[in-house]
């Protein structure tokens, strides 16, 4: 074999989005992938996790939202908080519940002047989040 075809290939990605990306190339290659959460960003316990959830709920039930949409909010937020609780949560789950209750809080943020509040309060906690669930902050409130 030359020189040249035993040259093995470095790269190394970074993305704060939690999604994989694929590499080919010929001969040898040695891929590292980091995944980072962004700026701040802790790795946190599932135990953590199911804490901060709880803390949104709190936040949401709390807002001065409109009742039927502080309703329906709560609800998506206490069912991401109790998928977080099982032995083995699916965070895609998680992250689906999480959607569906930001979705209705910037349904709100038309309403009602109290969202854009608590959207400055939730953010901190979703960043906090994101990194164990895989996606970036932005994805919920983008």
């Amino acid at each position: 074999m030359s020189e040249a075809s035993q040259q093995s290939v470095t790269q190394n990605i970074g993305t704060n989005t939690g999604q994989g990306q694929a590499i080919a190339a010929g001969g040898d290659v040695n891929a590292t992938q980091q995944m980072s959460q962004g700026e701040g960003a802790e790795a946190i316990t599932q135990e953590q996790a199911v804490e901060i959830l709880s803390q949104i709920e709190k936040l949401i039930k709390e807002a001065d939202l409109p009742l039927e949409l502080t309703s329906q909010a709560t609800k998506y937020a206490g069912k991401a908080k109790e998928e977080a609780s099982e032995e083995k949560p699916e965070q895609s789950i998680i992250v689906r519940h999480l959607e569906r209750a930001t979705s209705v809080i910037k349904k709100a943020d038309t309403t009602a002047g109290a969202a854009k509040n608590l959207v400055d309060k939730l953010k901190p906690l979703i960043l906090k989040l994101a990194g164990w669930l895989g996606v970036a902050a932005s994805h919920f409130f983008g």
